[in-house]
């Protein structure tokens, strides 16, 4: 997870926990105060971008179904 170095709205920070509590197993999530983006975990050279909690979301669930990001570990 990555924050800005300035600080961001309660709203933001809550939208930014939100994300990486359902998504941290397979994305990096970030928000440098203008831009949302996630990289998948699988897949790090690829970003989605966002300039949206909301639209972020719905960009991670699509590329989640789409290419399968699930980050499964061998025991």
């Amino acid at each position: 997870m990555t924050v800005p170095n300035q600080p961001i709205s309660r709203e933001d920070q809550t939208a930014l926990n939100d994300l990486n509590w359902h998504w941290d197993t397979a994305y990096n999530i970030a928000y440098d105060g203008e831009t949302w983006s996630a990289s998948p975990l699988t897949e790090p050279t690829a970003v989605l971008i966002a300039e949206s909690a909301e639209e972020l979301r719905e960009l991670i669930r699509a590329d989640y179904q789409v290419n399968d990001r699930r980050n499964w570990r061998e025991p």
